[in-house]
């Protein structure tokens, strides 16, 4: 907090206009409604590979006076993205980051992003693009002589960014127009953006911060097209900082979030690179002539786009945490704030239309994290097997999985971070209360790293592939689809036989029911292609005409499935070192699965469900929404950052929702002023 704010803060306390507030005590009233969560051990499981990490990074935090949400609120883009760097400067330097370590353990780096990301995006984001998407692409594409390259990464000699997507063309990388032209005579490379379409957009760190950039461009060679191939380039001076001749770097303007990143956007107009600026792990040119080791054009994108694989892996943590931030905020207001009941005021917590959407969002919110769990698991098992050979199967199979999971965690968090802004009504508007500021950082995850909508499609075309090698009697060798069935009246002819709440509230129960779903839809989808294909005249068209209810349903029912399935091994994992938490966790999974069922009802009610099991399951849903309300309060209690990390005036752990809110307003500097523009008013009065 600035100096002047604080007098402002000190002087509007002593002499504040409001009467005294009492001590609030609803939050902790409401606390003693639920006690048996043990917060050491739900944050221990739930937070499992990133706990030791994510305590660090809280510590350095909190203890550090770089970090203050309310100073920020009065700052300017500019010194807001200064005051970035330096926080970035304070946690990077406690962690000691080396490529050794990275090979040793795939999952370190991700580490201290998350526990940032708890802070701010920007910050977390601001590590993402360098350590991650710069970093990752020049270790995954690279050879021998970018050793040295990748050394000054982790060292912070260079700072790099990730030159991709364009003004023109975002998803669809094949079509990027940045040229990148082989010169023989000087063996070197000539970069040049063709046209208007073809600047390099939305780059991160580019207006201000970046020296280097990885460079996706169109490989010219001979006046032939060898497709997209990436180059690392130097971009500024590295004594001076000014942009080097042939490059023009500019700041692509204000965002509805994330002003800490400095986005911008390249230009090239002739810049002259040298080829061992070619990452050339897998394509060289020897001899004049282009050659890969990988000859389909489509299969070398995807390897080259390698990269991407830990920045979708940062950006589902990144929805869960900005995600678990609003429900902390929501669900802690929500607990102290009491309006009507008979004779006393009610915690609106305890209301059906409360506890049905934020105790539902908080089952949404571990359902993330347990999305997050598969990611690192299937991570560090592929990683080592896809070094040796990048077109493997299993990388296959764990690409369709870390694309679905990306797509429903940020529409998750898009639409839970919108319930609880709703459910805290005005307060939920001021910018005091935090839930704007990670409501905007969730947003963004609908589209970067990847479109969700194109990301869905390659999911679905993954499983609709290996439906099809099962119809030829082609083995295959993908376990998170082992429960697929062949048989389209087999599937048809499932049906549930559950009776009762109990009957339901059963692990085999549900997986199968959502089993069911993935199957229906996947034959569903090949009937709805093979339509399509007699209607249009190209398998493209048929393709894109194909998605709605169909590809994309397959796709986030498939992301659905692997959830719950960690969701219950989350819940056995907790039970075994408490019972009394790892059974309110299982009711979450009950509830997280009811929601979803619920959901697709009309699939379920074709043929799995009768309306008798239907109402069933809204009732259980509604049940557990309500018998998990006291609890929602222990959970989020367990797993929240601290008061100066949340930066929430109502989410505050100490329930003094009002007293800081007033606090906050009156420490404003304009709070009592009178306006320039008053005689507007007395225009408009026509005196």
């Amino acid at each position: 907090m600035s100096a002047i704010r604080r007098l402002l803060l000190i002087e509007n306390h002593l002499s504040s206009q409001f009467p005294n507030a009492p001590q609030e005590k609803g939050l902790d009233d409401f606390r003693k409604l639920e006690s048996k969560v043990n917060h050491n051990v739900l944050a221990k499981h739930y937070f499992d590979d990133f706990y030791e990490a994510n305590l660090y990074t809280r510590k350095i935090i909190d203890e550090s006076p770089l970090f203050t949400h309310q100073e920020s609120l009065g700052s300017s883009v500019e010194d807001y993205r200064g005051k970035v760097v330096e926080q970035l400067k304070c946690i990077y330097s406690k962690f000691r980051m080396s490529y050794e370590k990275d090979l040793n353990d795939p999952i370190y780096k991700c580490g201290p992003i998350y526990g940032m990301a708890e802070y701010d995006q920007s910050l977390s984001t601001r590590m993402i693009v360098h350590i991650i998407l710069y970093t990752d692409t020049i270790q995954n594409l690279g050879t021998g002589k970018h050793r040295e390259l990748i050394d000054r990464a982790y060292a912070l000699k260079d700072y790099g960014s990730f030159g991709m997507t364009e003004l023109g063309h975002g998803s669809d990388v094949g079509r990027l127009e940045t040229t990148a032209t082989y010169n023989p005579k000087t063996g070197g490379f000539t970069l040049n953006s063709p046209t208007a379409t073809s600047a390099k957009w939305w780059i991160g760190a580019i207006a201000n911060t970046a020296n280097m950039s990885v460079i996706f461009a169109r490989l010219i060679v001979d006046n032939a097209d060898k497709g997209i191939q990436v180059f690392a380039v130097p971009i500024r001076d590295y004594e001076t900082h000014d942009t080097l001749p042939g490059v023009v770097l500019g700041d692509c303007g204000k965002k509805i979030s994330h002003d800490g990143i400095d986005n911008g956007f390249i230009l090239f107009k002739n810049y002259e690179i040298g080829y061992d600026c070619l990452l050339d792990k897998f394509s060289q040119i020897k001899n004049g002539k282009f050659k890969s080791t990988i000859k389909n054009k489509e299969k070398r994108l995807g390897i080259m786009m390698a990269g991407l694989i830990r920045g979708r892996f940062c950006a589902v943590s990144g929805s869960e945490i900005n995600t678990r931030s609003c429900l902390t905020i929501a669900i802690r207001y929500g607990a102290l704030r009491k309006q009507f009941g008979n004779p006393k005021e009610e915690s609106i917590l305890l209301y059906q239309t409360h506890n049905c959407r934020l105790v539902t969002g908080l089952s949404k919110a571990v359902a993330m994290r347990c999305a997050s769990k598969v990611i690192s698991n299937m991570y560090k098992a592929v990683k080592p097997i896809s070094d040796l050979n990048p077109e493997c199967d299993e990388l296959n199979e764990f690409h369709s999985v870390l694309s679905s999971l990306k797509c429903v965690c940020a529409w998750y968090g898009i639409a839970v971070s919108q319930e609880c802004r709703e459910a805290c009504g005005g307060h939920g508007v001021s910018e005091y209360s935090s839930l704007g500021r990670h409501r905007g950082y969730v947003d963004v995850h609908a589209t970067w790293e990847g479109d969700n909508a194109v990301l869905g499609q390659q999911t679905g075309k993954y499983i609709l592939k290996i439906l099809q090698k099962s119809f030829k009697g082609q083995k295959f060798t993908s376990p998170t689809l082992s429960f697929l069935k062949i048989d389209f009246q087999e599937v048809k002819s499932f049906k549930s036989l559950f009776t009762s709440r109990e009957e339901f509230e059963n692990e085999k129960c549900i997986i199968a029911l959502l089993e069911h779903r993935v199957n229906f839809l996947t034959h569903t989808s090949v009937i709805k292609l093979q339509e399509s294909s007699m209607a249009y005249s190209d398998m493209t068209t048929a393709w894109n005409n194909s998605q709605v209810f169909y590809i994309q349903d397959l796709s986030k029912s498939f992301a659905e499935l692997i959830m719950a399935r960690e969701f219950i091994k989350l819940s056995d994992n907790i039970y075994k070192d408490c019972k009394e938490t790892g059974m309110i966790i299982k009711k979450l999974f009950y509830l997280y699965s009811a929601d979803r069922i619920l959901n697709s009802i009309s699939l379920y009610l074709e043929s799995a469900i009768t309306h008798v099991q239907e109402k069933i399951i809204r009732d259980t849903f509604i049940k557990l929404a309500s018998e998990l309300a006291p609890a929602s309060l222990q959970i989020v209690d367990a797993l929240a950052a601290s008061d100066k990390i949340l930066g929430s005036v109502i989410g505050s752990s100490d329930g003094q929702a009002y007293s800081r809110m007033i606090n906050a307003v009156e420490s404003e500097p304009k709070c009592y002023y009178k306006p320039k523009w008053l005689h507007l008013i007395k225009d408009i009065r026509g005196s």
